[in-house]
């Protein structure tokens, strides 16, 4: 069973989930928010991706937890924001040492987090979105233009002037729109995580305005900017040739050690 937030006006949580990539026996696709609904079979749960470690999934998580489930609790591509600031900007000095994954799937059976930790303390496996084939479509596009912004649809984006740039919302489920804009640019400036993560994968250097401690947990970083921006935090900005490859190879193989243990083919 595939358990995610189906909101089909955010195009990062309707494109994360694994069971739009990976063979998988077929089987419902349940709404975590409707957890009150979802029966204790002796099956395969499987849950994500998007960002579910968030005090609103809590209670949802939580019941998926119950101490007399019948099923394996798997979760993919999950991630977590243990600190927040939708009005302002998370500093890294917030979270600096803290676990960033928190302890919202303590409890599972597997968990595969795209919250990259250094110390190997959690498995490694990004948002399955990587596996979408149209970043093939548009990884070695030349960009035209050079800055691009990416917003979050409800959060403001601190400290930028937008109306002077070209920019475009993480609203809707048209992924190709969004990988088109954000190819056309050799900078991304962004307050989502999958601003970043796209953009990251597109080769695009990514600048990151960040309102939530989720933003600094990826394994490919981008540049942190917290002020207005200047060209020396563009001069400061790297892009990662092989981070599509990284990021489908943790899905495949995580996609591996679970048929192998489970059997969810």
């Amino acid at each position: 069973m595939n358990i995610h937030r189906l909101d089909n006006t955010n195009v990062g949580d309707w494109w994360s989930p694994p069971g739009r990539y990976f063979p998988f026996k077929p089987s419902p696709v349940l709404d975590i928010i409707n957890s009150n609904q979802i029966p204790n079979n002796k099956e395969i749960y499987i849950i994500g991706g998007g960002g579910l470690g968030r005090p609103f999934f809590r209670e949802h998580l939580e019941r998926l937890k119950r101490k007399d489930r019948q099923y394996k609790l798997i979760a993919w591509g999950v991630g977590s924001d243990i600190e927040e600031n939708k009005e302002g900007i998370i500093f890294k000095d917030l979270i600096n040492g803290k676990d960033l994954l928190g302890n919202y799937f303590d409890g599972f059976d597997e968990v595969g987090t795209r919250v990259y930790d250094p110390k190997k303390t959690h498995t490694w496996v990004p948002c399955a979105s990587s596996m979408h084939p149209s970043f093939f479509n548009y990884r070695d596009k030349l960009p035209n233009k050079k800055i691009g912004v990416y917003l979050h649809k409800r959060v403001p984006l601190k400290n930028i002037e937008i109306n002077q740039y070209d920019f475009i919302t993480n609203d809707g489920q048209n992924i190709d729109e969004k990988l088109d804009f954000l190819s056309s640019y050799e900078f991304i400036i962004t307050n989502t995580y999958h601003g970043v993560f796209w953009g990251t994968l597109l080769k695009r250097k990514v600048l990151c305005i960040p309102f939530k401690s989720g933003l600094y947990s990826f394994k490919h970083a981008p540049h942190y900017i917290s002020d207005t921006l200047k060209t020396s935090d563009l001069d400061m900005c790297v892009k990662y040739e092989n981070a599509l490859e990284e990021c489908r190879a943790a899905n495949i193989n995580f996609f591996s050690y679970l048929t192998n243990k489970y059997g969810i083919l």
